[in-house]
């Protein structure tokens, strides 16, 4: 047996060998956790009528019946379960991280190494937010169908578009994958409207390039529109934006359309203005260089730098203890939204916010002009991300102690590891 093409996975068995370790310190039964047990107890997790597990929390709180289902199950078993699985889920998500983005096959091992890197960071960084309603449900809910959603989408490059030959047997278990992690990962309200939103986004790739359409790609988009039908028609989701309003924040039952996309536009802005993922601000770095790289105006393109520089000035005032220039400029925690403040705050922001966003799309652009597919597929992703963030102003718990940012944080990580694979791809061809 030949070991050295085995080589390349070590990196991903160690990352593996470490989340257990990690995963086995962790405390579990907390937050959330007791709460599901209870719910459990008094309505049967297997029981289809109405005072089953399901029926009940579809009626009274929320539409994710798939993934609480997922929820009940792990709460009704050994937490060394949950332990191992969530492992398992942290570290195939590097595996597909490599397997999606990495172009580069004369340097395999250190891919993986960085997709194990950029996970771990992630991990590490905001343990905080991922502990928010204990390990456990937040790990299941919003960790788990991210992996479901990246095998999906692997599956689909590797064998619908590219329509490999395969037996009719593999073909229909590769079909059934799809669909099982399809249905999963859009139980996700959030990731429901980033997956609609990018099916949307392929589509009109393949219909501009020519590209013939699977039809499978129609039964997934059939399966799509379902679920946001049983999401709107959710009686659960309706009691708790009653319940959370009532008891969290009574104004938002005021808030307008204009209120509720100023809210979470401020939101996701802020975020990255101040600095609150160290992901963002590599994204802005990478992409600033890159342009520069690929561009032959070179002094024109040092200004798309200047997000990340601004980003980092913030940075140092939060850990340099300025605190009244960094509160003056940080929203993060503004329910009411931008509008709400004065002119001078207000104009502020706002200037700062058209800096971090306009010529980050000035540096798509340019990219967009160098390679077409590469740019296009930075911008959607970008979309994907500022509309996952944006939905929190529709919503009365709002930035959920954080939960709300975890997708847009993998694609950050996504276009992280994108750009890095790009630069050296652009420095070994010159």
């Amino acid at each position: 047996m030949n070991f050295k093409k085995y080589v390349k996975y070590i990196p991903f068995l160690i990352f593996l060998i470490i989340l257990l370790c990690y995963h086995w310190k962790l405390a579990v039964v907390t937050a959330d956790y007791p709460t599901f047990q209870t719910i459990v107890s008094k309505h049967p997790l297997l029981s289809l009528t109405k005072n089953g597990f399901l029926s009940y929390r579809y009626a009274t709180w929320s539409s994710r019946s798939l993934i609480e289902f997922n929820v009940g199950v792990l709460v009704s078993v050994p937490t060394e379960i949950w332990r191992i699985l969530d492992s398992v889920i942290f570290t195939a998500i590097a595996v597909l991280l490599s397997k999606l983005l990495a172009n580069n096959n004369e340097s395999p091992f250190f891919y993986n190494c960085l997709a194990c890197l950029f996970v771990g960071l992630f991990i590490l960084t905001f343990s905080k937010i991922l502990e928010s309603a204990g390990w456990l449900a937040t790990t299941t809910n919003y960790i788990w169908p991210i992996c479901f959603i990246l095998i999906h989408f692997y599956l689909l490059k590797e064998f619908i578009f590219k329509n490999k030959d395969i037996s009719k047997f593999k073909r229909t278990i590769i079909y059934l994958i799809l669909i099982i992690t399809l249905l999963e990962a859009i139980s996700s309200e959030q990731l429901l409207v980033m997956v609609g939103g990018a099916y949307l986004f392929a589509i009109v790739y393949c219909l501009y390039k020519k590209i013939e359409i699977p039809k499978l790609i129609y039964l997934f988009i059939i399966i799509i529109l379902f679920n946001f039908i049983y999401d709107f028609c959710c009686p659960g989701n309706i009691n708790r934006v009653k319940v959370v309003t009532k008891l969290g924040f009574p104004d938002y039952a005021n808030f307008n359309i204009i209120n509720k996309l100023d809210v979470g536009i401020n939101y996701f802005l802020s975020w990255i203005l101040m600095a609150k993922d160290l992901f963002s601000v590599i994204f802005l770095a990478l992409l600033g260089f890159y342009t520069y790289l690929i561009s032959n105006k070179k002094k024109i393109t040092i200004i798309t730098l200047i997000p990340c520089l601004a980003v980092l000035f913030f940075a140092s005032l939060r850990f340099a203890n300025f605190t009244t220039v960094y509160s003056y400029f940080d929203l993060t925690n503004l329910k009411h939204g931008l509008l709400s403040l004065g002119f001078i705050r207000m104009l502020s922001c706002g200037v700062m916010y058209l800096i971090i966003t306009l010529i980050p799309l000035y540096s798509i652009y340019l990219i967009y002009k160098d390679n077409k597919k590469l740019g296009y597929f930075i911008f959607v992703l970008l979309i994907l991300g500022f509309g996952s963030v944006i939905i929190s102003g529709f919503t009365p718990s709002l930035t959920s102690d954080g939960r709300i940012y975890l997708n847009y944080l993998f694609v950050m990580i996504i276009l992280d590891y994108l750009l890095v694979d790009k630069i050296l791809e652009f420095k070994n061809k010159n």
